[in-house]
């Protein structure tokens, strides 16, 4: 995750945030300086994998969005991001996505579209995304970074894609990913998330604390 970070926006009441779109593209340029060896990928692939993505986004982005916003009271400071496919690899800046199976795709673009939702709204200057790097200090970067980001990436996806949980638990097989997966699963998602978004963690209580007050009023 770098910091290539821009403005703060939180949505701290209704939803006002405009629905991102994304647009998936192949570039020849972008693929051979990714990647030396870069694998030749047939054009009719590509093009059914351009489809497929932009089908997925526009079919659950906007609730996709609203989970985000829900776990962490944030939206994206973008109205349209560029999205790379390629043959080789996965990062969020710029936003690209290695060519694989397509549940595995629209799974990495969740979490990297998490990483994006962070970097520009400068969660990482925030006092409570250093206060988990500070819990955790004798761990290695990567996974100090990891830790929020996977908290959210569960929470989002147990509202919405609740048949992917295996697949985020075992991706992607390094002791820094793994070692924030244990520490998120020993402390909780919630848990980090709270440190991390204190005010939207208050708000979420408040509403759940009023629901069951209501629906005890009226039994």
């Amino acid at each position: 995750m770098s910091n290539g970070f821009t403005v703060l926006r939180r949505v701290d009441s209704k939803l006002h945030y405009n629905f991102m779109n994304i647009k998936f593209k192949y570039s020849h340029h972008y693929e051979q300086c990714l990647n030396e060896k870069a694998v030749a990928i047939p054009r009719a692939e590509i093009l059914a994998k351009i489809s497929a993505m932009d089908r997925f986004w526009k079919l659950r982005g906007p609730a996709t969005e609203k989970a985000f916003n829900d776990v962490t009271g944030l939206s994206f400071v973008k109205k349209e991001i560029v999205c790379y496919l390629n043959s080789g690899r996965t990062f969020s800046d710029p936003l690209t996505l290695k060519i694989e199976n397509e549940e595995s795709m629209q799974n990495n673009l969740v979490h990297e579209l998490i990483c994006v939702l962070l970097m520009d709204n400068e969660i990482g200057f925030t006092v409570g995304w250093e206060t988990v790097l500070e819990r955790f200090k004798n761990e290695t970067a990567a996974t100090k970074t990891q830790i929020g980001i996977y908290a959210i990436h569960l929470l989002a996806a147990t509202k919405l894609f609740p048949e992917w949980i295996k697949n985020i638990n075992s991706y992607p097989k390094s002791p820094d990913y793994e070692k924030s997966r244990e520490i998120v699963d020993k402390t909780g998602a919630d848990e980090i998330v709270r440190i991390i978004f204190p005010k939207t963690a208050t708000k979420t209580a408040t509403k759940t604390a009023t629901k069951t007050a209501t629906k005890t009023a009226v039994l």
